[in-house]
């Protein structure tokens, strides 16, 4: 009988079967990560014969004792065990399809319908369910009980993903800033600058990347958001080369979405939906998602925003919504709670940033909740749209070290209360 289950594993754990005296992984279970880390099968879980890694429409023949790499094509969510014998173990990665090499056969030779367990919940074959971050899921038949990608994005499920980027500990190491981050109770980083540099950039090296990974392994973190900018000033096919070089990095890094900070002149707004008219495909073949976070010029309003979704007019770039920087940019002009719905259907991230306006001077370097943003409301319109995240917070406030992190965790007990609300 076949069998599913949802680990909570971390990168280097091992993956244990409930039930199972030992870790025996038979034939055709199914194991799914509940975030994208690593899934290291023990060292008694034995291949029998090859297998295939397609990520996306590739397929790729890996002997066994190869490490599988992650490839974020098509949004997989489960990794299919093999054929099982005495002398070899394999590690796999999540967000990858791990099939057995077997002869082509008929559609359902095999299959005999019945229920599976996902996430202690009971569903059919067929039967469309939904994963963490909120992407329809269905069971294809065809493939068995193997959960495949639906669109639209939606569902019930209100665990919403949250992380946290490195800019509150931008006077410390990338390493440090992830410690930090890690022990505040966060799942996600999002490298901004340190040291000069951000982590992850165009000109990161093989070397780079490993070393960014590794540290990011080391706290259990996914580095699923990169920040990065524009070379507008460029020819057109310069400027793309140049995104794209990012793009290439984030792939390689496993980074999810590559996030910028628009375009403040008027006279490059055509560059720039251009730009990523251009450099959206090429990310969605590689993987990963262009969204852009509103920093005044073309992201000053949610209207505004909309039009730059329209004009790029590709799926796979949205917006990452910044509450704080809608009061900051217009000094409290504009309100988030008002100025989401226009672009709330069109939203991929949330950014957790307050701003308080005095005097005319506003101030995003402040606790999450004392500033003018009304999270809830955001949220909830977010929510209301089909949003599902990822949320990530940008400032918390504070200079010292043991500030910072003790804001840190406040801030996600803050928004973690809000969202268990809004379920």
């Amino acid at each position: 009988m076949l069998q599913q289950l949802l680990c909570d594993n971390r990168a280097g754990q091992m993956v244990h079967l409930p039930g199972k005296p030992e870790p025996v992984i038979q034939t055709g279970d199914l194991i799914l990560p509940r975030r994208r880390q690593e899934l290291v099968l023990p060292e008694t879980v034995l291949i029998k014969r090859p297998f295939a890694v397609r990520p996306g429409n590739d397929l790729t023949v890996v002997p066994f004792g190869h490490v599988v790499e992650r490839r974020r094509q098509g949004h997989q969510v489960a990794v299919r065990a093999l054929a099982l014998s005495q002398g070899q173990s394999q590690v796999a990665h999540a967000d990858c399809v791990v099939e057995e090499v077997m002869p082509p056969r008929e559609p359902h030779a095999d299959l005999i319908p019945q229920q599976k367990r996902l996430a202690d919940q009971f569903f059919d074959l067929g039967q469309e369910v939904s994963n963490q971050r909120g992407r329809t899921l269905s069971v294809d038949q065809t493939h068995g009980p193997f959960v495949q990608p639906r669109l639209p994005v939606g569902g019930a499920d209100m665990e919403l993903t949250l992380g946290a980027t490195t800019r509150p500990w931008n006077q410390w190491s990338f390493e440090a800033a992830c410690k930090a981050i890690a022990q505040s109770g966060y799942t996600d980083v999002a490298p901004f600058n340190h040291e000069g540099a951000v982590p992850l950039n165009a000109d990161s090296t093989p070397e780079d990347i490993a070393t960014a990974r590794e540290v990011c392994a080391a706290y259990n973190l996914d580095p699923s958001m990169l920040i990065t900018g524009t070379k507008l000033e460029l020819p057109t096919a310069e400027a793309v080369a140049d995104y794209c070089k990012v793009i290439d990095v984030a792939a390689a890094a496993g980074v999810e979405w590559v996030m910028n900070c628009g375009c403040g002149n008027p006279d490059q707004y055509a560059a720039y939906n251009e730009l990523f008219r251009q450099c959206a495909p090429y990310a969605a073949d590689k993987g990963t998602k262009l969204t852009m976070k509103p920093h005044g010029g073309n992201g000053l309003t949610g209207k505004l925003m909309r039009e730059v979704v329209e004009a790029v007019g590709h799926p796979n770039f949205s917006i990452c919504y910044d509450p704080g920087n809608i009061v900051y940019y217009t000094k409290g002009e504009h309100r988030p709670e008002s100025d989401v719905h226009d672009i709330k259907d069109h939203v991929g991230i949330c950014i957790i940033k307050d701003c308080a306006v005095v005097d005319d001077k506003p101030d995003v370097h402040l606790l999450p909740g004392e500033g003018l943003v009304d999270f809830a409301s955001v949220l909830g319109s977010l929510v209301d749209a089909g949003f599902r995240g990822p949320l990530y917070v940008e400032c918390v406030g504070g200079t010292e070290w043991d500030d910072i992190n003790d804001r840190a965790k406040r801030t996600h007990e803050y928004v973690t209360g809000i969202v268990e609300k809004l379920g």
